[in-house]
């Protein structure tokens, strides 16, 4: 009996101390409070990072649908990406990646994203900011499973994510 209950009490507390997302709000923001976002292009903190432009494409995918759902008008991604900040929006939001870290070593899969995002308005102020770091693992001896596990499953994961660094 109390094997099990220091299992639980540590199993508690380590799901207590997971990471928190940092977020800081402008104290105007709810009279600047934009309607129409544009969801600028990732950006990536790491010159030589491995910039894949699906995995860039699906944050700005994931992101776009989640203000959607949040009452924002985003603006579509194309338009974005033709007329940049010349754009008709009231805010611009930045995507940053600041790591993406996949390691695999023998049945060993983990994934560690570390993401901001920034608004800014028309203007040129900052609206808000977030910023989330997450890491994912999987144990697998199966060689086909272990790639799945962690390098086959991005959108589940950079959902969450995008769910955290929004909500």
């Amino acid at each position: 009996m109390r094997k099990i209950f220091l299992s639980l009490l540590l199993l508690t507390l380590a799901y207590g101390c997971s990471p928190s997302v940092k977020k800081t709000i402008s104290p105007g923001f709810s009279e600047l409070r934009p309607a129409v976002v544009a969801v600028m292009p990732v950006k990536w903190a790491a010159p030589d990072a491995n910039e894949d432009a699906d995995i860039a494409s699906l944050f700005r995918k994931l992101t776009a649908g989640k203000l959607k759902s949040l009452n924002y008008a985003a603006l579509p991604l194309e338009e974005v990406d033709a007329k940049g900040t010349d754009s008709n929006a009231d805010a611009y939001l930045y995507i940053h990646i600041k790591d993406w870290d996949r390691d695999s070593f023998a049945g060993y899969v983990s994934l560690r994203v570390d993401a901001a995002y920034e608004m800014y308005s028309r203007d040129g102020v900052r609206l808000w900011s977030s910023e989330y770091s997450t890491k994912e693992s999987d144990l697998s001896l199966d060689e086909r499973s272990r790639d799945y596990g962690v390098f086959g499953t991005y959108e589940p994961r950079i959902e969450r994510l995008v769910e955290a660094l929004l909500s």
